[in-house]
This record gives structure tokens, C-alpha cells and sequence, in this order.
């Protein structure tokens, strides 16, 4: 298991929330002639948060100190079958996707905490694996070809106060176990999925983010750039994608994607899909 609570950099404390103390017995009131208004919510100072977000080195350091055990070789009922794998899963959009376009695939395995969704994700879709902690090393036993993480984005979210979002909220720390899965079981192509706050609000994780993809070495100790074509580097991109822009679904939804793909699996230059500027009088007339 990987904990995000480092001993060995003073930049990487603090990044989980401390646990609140249980309340035991009645709760207290206190009678009062006046009435007392409640205070007005403070802004947290941005240094404050900037000092929760840890350097990529520190981050690809812990993760190189925690390798994970050889992965056994998935089946593959022909050569041309895609293995898929997610965490964070839903719905497991992913397969609806590449069932539109035809593709042949396997779901080797998905990770969901919310029992709800695994048991209708299970309902919908045939999985080798089911997981439902992505902190657990369990799910890091399985490899893929396409790995998908949607990591939960309410810390990211621009509903949140100032000093309770980011890499301080609980959900915000997924993205620890995520990269280390990366790191370590190289999928020949990842996709991950959050809000647009993680770019405008959090420069600083998203930065961290990329620099930990930047920092990566291959199994010889060469050091992976990106944009730079190596034979075991990944080459990653990112673009904020409005579903109303790209679809012809009348809904204002935008969301950072972070794509990457070995140089040495790619048979063409990663594109993103045009915006597809369709009038709202012909999708609602």
C-alpha cells in the first residue's frame, strides 16, 4: 500500500487530512441573551495550499521505493483483443465507448468504492477483476493495455472552501496509487479524467501531475521525457474538452484529459476530436 504521508520530505507532510475525534456524549448548548452570528468563512491563504502539493522528485522517489510484484500475463482470447482495466471506474464508460467503435476487448478489472455502481457495473459489463479500494494493492496485480482512471474530482471542485480542496481532501490523494500503477505496470496507454479546477484552480498538483509523468525512467534507468520520442517513453497530452463542443449533447460539461501513450505502441500522433459547432436550434428545436 501506498501512503502519502512521506517521512523523508518536509514538502510532502500533511497531504492526507487528519482524521476528526468522534464526538462522545450530548452535544453541549451553551444559553446566550444575544443571538451570535455565525462567522464569515475566511479564505485560506494560497501559500497555505501551495505548501500541501509535493515535488514531482519527491513523489517519483516514494513511488520507485515501493515497487510492486511481477504482474501475471493476462490471457488473451486473440491478438487483437485490447485489455482494459480502470479505477475510480463508475460506469465504466470506457467500454461503452469502445463497444461503439467496434473494438474487441476484455475487461480484466475495475475499481469502485461505491457499492452501488460496482454492483450495476457488474449488471452491465462482464469483469475479470472487481476491486472496491483503490489505496489496496490488490488491483495493482492486474495489468492492461488501456488503463482509465477517473479520479474523484471533489477536491478539485470550485465548491469547495479554501483549505479543504486539493491534495488536503481524501479524494484528492487517489492520485498517489494511480501514478504508481503507471509507474510500475507501464500500460501501453493511459487516460485520466478530472474537472477543469484541477488545471485553473490547482496549477500546482497539475504541474506535479505532469512532472511526475515527465521524471519517469524505463527498465534500463533512462530517464522519460515527454514530447520526446524514445523508445520506451510516453508521449502525453492534455486538453479541456466541453461535451457540448465535441458532441451534439446539449450539455456544458468540461473536463481535463490527460492522455499518454508509449512511443513504441503508437502507430500515429495522438489527435483530439475537433469541435463540432452544431446549432442549439437543431439539438433542442
Amino acid at each position: 500500500m501506498l501512503n502519502v504521508d512521506w517521512d523523508d520530505d518536509d514538502d510532502v507532510q500533511d497531504v492526507m487530512p487528519a482524521k476528526k475525534a468522534r464526538r462522545r456524549g450530548p452535544m453541549k448548548v451553551q444559553k446566550c441573551d444575544k443571538v451570535q452570528k455565525r462567522p464569515a468563512l475566511q479564505k485560506t491563504p494560497r501559500q497555505r495550499i501551495m505548501k500541501h502539493v509535493p515535488t514531482a522528485e519527491s513523489v517519483l522517489g516514494h513511488i520507485d521505493k515501493h515497487p510492486l510484484p511481477e504482474a501475471a500475463d493476462e490471457i488473451r482470447p486473440c491478438e487483437d483483443t485490447i485489455l482494459v482495466g480502470s479505477v475510480c471506474s463508475g460506469l465504466c464508460a470506457e467500454l461503452w465507448s469502445l463497444n461503439g467503435m467496434g473494438r474487441r476487448f476484455r475487461a480484466t478489472f475495475c475499481c469502485e468504492s461505491n457499492a452501488g455502481l460496482r454492483k450495476l457495473s457488474m449488471s452491465m459489463h462482464t469483469h475479470d477483476y472487481v476491486f472496491c479500494d483503490v489505496f489496496l494493492e490488490d488491483w495493482m496485480a492486474v495489468s492492461c493495455d488501456l488503463f482509465f482512471a477517473g479520479f474523484p474530482c471533489q477536491g478539485f471542485s470550485e465548491c469547495q472552501p479554501a483549505g479543504t480542496a486539493g491534495l488536503t481532501h481524501i479524494s484528492g490523494s487517489c492520485i498517489f496509487p494511480i501514478l504508481r500503477y503507471i509507474r510500475h505496470r507501464r500500460p501501453p496507454m493511459f487516460c485520466l479524467e478530472n474537472v477543469r479546477g484541477l488545471l485553473t484552480l490547482y496549477p500546482e498538483t497539475f504541474a506535479m501531475l505532469l512532472g511526475v509523468l515527465d521524471g519517469m525512467t524505463d527498465e534500463r534507468g533512462r530517464k522519460l521525457l515527454l514530447y520526446c520520442i524514445l523508445r520506451e517513453s510516453y508521449s502525453v497530452s492534455w486538453k479541456v474538452l466541453d461535451t457540448c463542443r465535441v458532441t451534439t449533447l446539449p450539455q456544458h460539461r468540461e473536463r481535463l484529459f490527460v492522455t499518454g501513450c508509449l512511443t513504441s505502441a503508437m502507430q500515429r500522433p495522438m489527435s483530439w476530436p475537433p469541435e463540432a459547432m452544431v446549432s442549439m436550434n437543431v439539438i433542442c428545436p
